[in-house]
């Protein structure tokens, strides 16, 4: 509803319907860094723990970012679900190393002032370090032949 006056012009009044959509709030999922043959679950497991509200279980660098929020306005008024957020990954356990996608999922905004948005993060899987153990000895005696001069590999992981 509104009523406009002015001294030189008829008052107005009338109404008018507005439609007021609710902001984007851009959540962005943490990076997180793992060595080949680790299992994904165990940091996605400790992302999710990371966002509740018990600080011995909080890990900073595993807490979902917000971004948008207006004013005054906090996580704890206008999101739901941080105690049931969800995280998942493309990266199965012994596969290649490199760059995978973390998604966050399962918030909603109690107030419906926002509508959700979420980024990814980047889970990166490291090369595992290997260990080459050479026999006790280094001397061979001339033969003629080829030579074989065998190691024994450790730090190798799954059917590697």
């Amino acid at each position: 509803y509104y009523y406009a006056v002015c001294e030189n012009y008829k008052p107005v009044q009338g109404s008018v319907q507005v439609v007021i959509k609710p902001a984007a709030l851009t959540v962005t999922a943490p990076n997180a860094e793992m060595v080949y043959g680790e299992d994904p679950q165990t940091i996605l497991t400790q992302m999710k723990a990371a966002q509740t509200t018990d600080p011995a279980a909080q890990n900073a660098d595993y807490k979902l970012t917000y971004e948008g929020l207006i004013g005054s306005d906090t996580v704890q008024q206008e999101v739901t679900g941080t105690d049931a957020v969800t995280f998942t990954t493309t990266y199965q356990q012994f596969g290649a190393v490199g760059s995978y996608q973390i998604q966050a999922g399962g918030l909603s905004c109690t107030t419906g002032n926002y509508e959700i948005h979420y980024q990814p993060g980047s889970l990166t899987v490291k090369q595992k370090k290997l260990t080459f153990t050479w026999p006790q000895t280094d001397t061979f005696f001339y033969t003629g032949k080829e030579q074989c001069y065998e190691a024994t590999v450790t730090g190798t992981v799954s059917q590697d």
